[in-house]
């Protein structure tokens, strides 16, 4: 007796990547006076056998919630500009925030999409960035 069998392969996944980040980053700066973020450190996570190498770019900061522009005079610090495999190193970044242009006082918040890229694929990180601005001789108790 013959019998037909059919069988389905499906294709093995394309290899790809996530590109990740630690933490949201905090600044609390005096009006006038320029400052820097906390750090986030933001890595590559493979998958499907993923091994090529990732460029990463900082794009520009998007107010969110009616929050001012950031100054042009601040500063996206990622310690390095490609990641390789076996994806062990991590980039560090944080954010100089430039004086001038600031309100006096407030509370704002930016995201900011840091890109992964190689060949085809891009993936994006977003980082939230909260700022606090204090008056000059305020204080905490």
């Amino acid at each position: 007796q013959v019998r037909n069998v059919t069988a389905t392969f499906n294709p093995a996944p394309s290899p790809t990547f996530n590109l990740l980040s630690s933490n949201n980053i905090y600044a609390t700066i005096l009006k006038g006076k320029e400052g820097n973020s906390t750090i986030t450190n933001v890595w590559v996570d493979p998958l499907n056998g993923f091994d090529s190498d990732v460029a990463l770019t900082v794009l520009p900061a998007i107010p969110l919630g009616g929050s001012p522009a950031l100054p042009v005079s601040s500063i996206f610090n990622l310690s390095r500009t490609k990641i390789s495999a076996p994806y062990t190193d991590e980039a560090e970044f944080y954010v100089n925030i430039g004086a001038p242009g600031l309100p006096n006082s407030g509370t704002y918040r930016y995201e900011i999409p840091i890109q992964g890229k190689s060949g085809s694929i891009t993936k994006t990180t977003n980082i939230f960035l909260n700022l606090i601005i204090k008056k000059p001789g305020w204080e905490e108790i």
